[in-house]
């Protein structure tokens, strides 16, 4: 059962257009790599800056609208979360950076457990597609495996330029 996409809510969102789909996923690993380099850095030196809580608070934001334009909540949620405390750490009312940074890291962790989450059930979902010979998502492939996969609430429609 899949928590990191709501694979329905997704095809939704890009008019049941599965080439778009994997497109608009292929993007969001790309970003979540990078945003992982930035944020790594910028949370393991030996002197975090507002700078660095400034970096976090960018790179979570892309992620943020991405998961969220692609119904992947779990991970919206967290990126939302490191968003928010990476702006307590840049503004100088954050007396305290290190209870900042701590709250900030073990976020990370868990935005890293979701992004691998997220990759496996990418390879399953294309998998079952390739082991039917299926070139797009037809209806009772995508019934078969939406039936497998618990309701996640809501997601954003954004469109591409909003992400």
């Amino acid at each position: 059962m899949s928590k990191s996409i709501n694979w329905d809510d997704a095809m939704n969102q890009v008019g049941g257009d599965r080439d778009f789909l994997e497109e608009v996923l292929g993007d969001l690993m790309t970003e979540a790599e990078t945003a992982d380099q930035e944020i790594s850095a910028a949370i393991e030196g030996p002197n975090v800056t507002s700078e660095d809580f400034l970096t976090v608070k960018k790179a979570a934001h892309r992620i943020k609208g991405s998961a969220s334009y692609l119904c992947c909540e779990d991970l919206r949620s967290i990126s939302e979360d490191m968003q928010v405390l990476g702006d307590r750490g840049a503004t100088k009312a954050d007396d305290d950076h290190a209870a900042t940074l701590r709250e900030i890291k073990v976020k990370f962790a868990l935005y890293r457990s979701y992004i691998i989450e997220l990759k496996q059930e990418v390879k399953k979902i294309y998998k079952m597609l390739a082991r039917n010979n299926l070139n797009s998502i037809n209806t009772s492939i995508w019934n078969f495996y939406r039936s497998r996969t618990p309701p996640q609430g809501h997601c954003r429609r954004l469109l591409p330029s909003q992400v």
